[in-house]
């Protein structure tokens, strides 16, 4: 039996022993549907430019759930709700094991999508909505499991999680050791040097924020919104023909000045866990682009730089790696003071730390909302009395009041914050007119710098 079967018939509830509640009018048709291709799976926007797709304001996660809801979508609740179960049972997978497993899933899904309303009669860019939902459910539902720095504390780490936080610890220490470097060390000169720090601190800000996101098309919108702020500043100066021997030393310098957390893994989690489908145009750009500024500073040394004044450049790499120690030598008398242990730093991190809330908090909401249709029925539970389902049922409309109402919130402040950066980056444009643009654009940052960069040509 082919391998693929295999593990799609382990994981589809309508082929298991999972409960006499199964659908089973579609197990008949169900076998030949298992050894499916990827040429077989409706994806037809992706093909447009995922670039386009990432910041279209089509892409509605709350649609999808409403949709997903559908009661006549049961069946593919059902595939999904098998598939986290059965995932989530064995906590050893490797990353490469993971990395099949889901999108083996996702590509059996897509596909179920042309059976089951209401998305088999969805247009296709509706459709595309839906999948990019998918996506983005399952892997917020497995993100302690798939990213690698939520398992730090795990015993016995397989060799792919484990890599990916040496290359961690690889690139902070690099980070830490050249971080005074000067624009000029990696050869970024000329008019663009005025305007450099603000463009920087904005591209370094937005791909802070990829560790407040679980699902791989949202991190990836960080590191596309990062870069196209570095475009900005290239197309500003009419250096953009010059493509990667311009915009790779500024991704770099970005990096080295953005002190980023888990830059390396939040790369890696795109790459596995991204359907490989949307990867394409200046998404596949960008985050190759991102690994080459990755690798080029893990094995960044004197000769990789551009060094005019070697005693100035030696000094500087001394002070620095004098206030590296000095910091080192606080930290661990604060440890020590507190009575832990200077080998249990390491162990000492809680996994929250790496699911940062408040961006993606609506989202972890609407997960909550639908967990009891992830969460297999117990045959022994007493039926709930009609008192406590009305009670339920006002406490689910409070609970959607409040998501919305959060809702508006943090979309207020992401407006707030976009239309402050684009001040800073275009003082010379009229308030009124970046606001314009702003409301124009939906405040997507990307979309907005292009527009706003049109003005000043």
């Amino acid at each position: 039996m082919d391998s693929n079967q295999t593990i799609l018939e382990e994981f589809d509830p309508l082929q298991g022993k999972t409960g006499s509640d199964e659908v089973q009018e579609d197990k008949g048709s169900n076998e030949k549907n298992c050894d499916i291709k990827d040429d077989d799976v409706r994806v037809e926007v992706a093909e447009e430019g995922t670039e386009e797709v990432l910041e279209d304001s089509l892409y509605d996660f709350q649609l999808f759930i409403k949709q997903f809801k559908d009661p006549r979508a049961e069946p593919l609740v059902k595939y999904t709700k098998s598939f986290l179960n059965n995932f989530t049972r064995q906590r050893l997978w490797t990353a490469e094991e993971q990395k099949k497993l889901i999108n083996d899933f996702k590509i059996f899904v897509y596909d179920k999508f042309n059976s089951f309303e209401p998305f088999q009669s969805m247009d296709a860019r509706h459709l595309l909505n839906s999948q990019e939902g998918i996506e983005k459910l399952i892997m917020g539902k497995l993100y302690l499991y798939c990213f690698s720095p939520c398992l730090i504390k795990t015993r016995h780490l397989d060799e792919g999680h484990k890599n990916d936080l040496e290359v961690d610890a690889k690139l902070v220490a690099k980070i830490e050791e050249y971080s005074f470097i000067k624009p000029q060390n990696l050869d970024i000169t000329g008019p663009m040097e005025k305007k450099l720090d603000k463009f920087i601190t904005i591209s370094g800000n937005e791909l802070n924020k990829i560790n407040k996101f679980k699902a791989p098309r949202d991190k990836m919108v960080n590191i596309l919104n990062a870069c196209k702020v570095l475009f900005g500043i290239l197309k500003h100066n009419k250096l953009d023909h010059n493509g990667a021997d311009s915009f790779i030393p500024l991704l770099i310098f970005t990096i080295l000045k953005g002190n980023i957390e888990h830059l390396a893994s939040n790369v890696k989690y795109i790459e596995r866990f991204r359907y490989e489908g949307f990867i394409r145009g200046e998404s596949s750009y960008y985050i190759s682009s991102l690994q080459a500024a990755i690798d080029f500073i893990i094995s960044l040394d004197k000769s990789s730089l551009t060094i005019t004044d070697e005693v100035e450049f030696d000094k500087l790499y001394e002070e620095n790696r004098e206030t590296i120690e000095h910091k080192k030598r606080i930290k661990e008398d604060e440890i020590i003071a507190s009575g832990k242990k200077i080998t249990d730093i390491k162990r000492d991190v809680s996994p929250s730390e790496y699911i940062v809330r408040p961006l993606d908090e609506v989202a972890s909401s609407l997960y909550s909302k639908i967990n009891e249709m992830f969460t297999f029925s117990n045959s022994g539970e007493e039926e709930t009395s009609q008192d406590d389902s009305q009670e339920g049922v006002l406490q689910s409309s409070d609970e959607a009041t409040q998501i919305s109402e959060l809702a508006e919130i943090i979309e207020r402040e992401e407006h707030m914050n976009v239309f402050e950066s684009l001040q800073s980056m275009f003082p010379d444009i009229e308030k009124e007119i970046i606001e314009d643009v702003c409301i124009a654009k939906k405040y997507r940052l990307g979309v907005c710098v292009d527009v706003l960069l049109s003005f000043t040509d």
